[in-house]
C-alpha cells in the first residue's frame, strides 16, 4: 500500500518561500552587504554580558543575529561561509 505524503502546512510553504527569497537576495552584492551589515550590528561573536541591564539589550541583538544565521543555514549551508569570504576579500582590498 502506498504511503500518503504528509500535507505541507501553510507555515512550511511560507518558510520555503522565505528561504527562496534569502537565496535570491544573496545573489547580489548589495544584498550581501545589507545582510553583512545587519549581522555586524548583532554582535553575534561578542560577549553580551555587561553586569547590568544592558546585557539584556545585547542578548536581544545577538538573538536576532543567530536567527539570521539559522535562516542562512536553512537556505543554503554555504551562504554564510561565502558571505564571510566575500567580506574578508572586500576588507583586505
Amino acid at each position: 500500500m502506498a504511503r500518503k505524503k504528509p500535507a505541507v502546512t501553510q507555515e512550511e510553504k511560507d518558510y520555503e518561500l522565505l528561504l527562496a527569497n534569502v537565496r535570491e537576495v544573496l545573489k547580489s552584492r548589495q544584498g550581501k552587504q545589507v545582510i553583512w551589515h545587519i549581522l555586524s550590528l548583532s554582535n553575534i561573536y561578542s560577549d553580551s554580558f555587561t553586569g547590568n541591564s544592558t546585557t539584556f539589550y545585547n542578548e536581544g541583538r545577538r538573538a536576532i543575529g543567530l536567527q539570521i544565521l539559522q535562516l542562512l543555514e536553512d537556505a543554503d549551508p554555504t551562504l554564510y561561509p561565502r558571505l564571510l569570504l566575500d567580506n574578508i576579500i572586500v576588507t583586505e582590498e
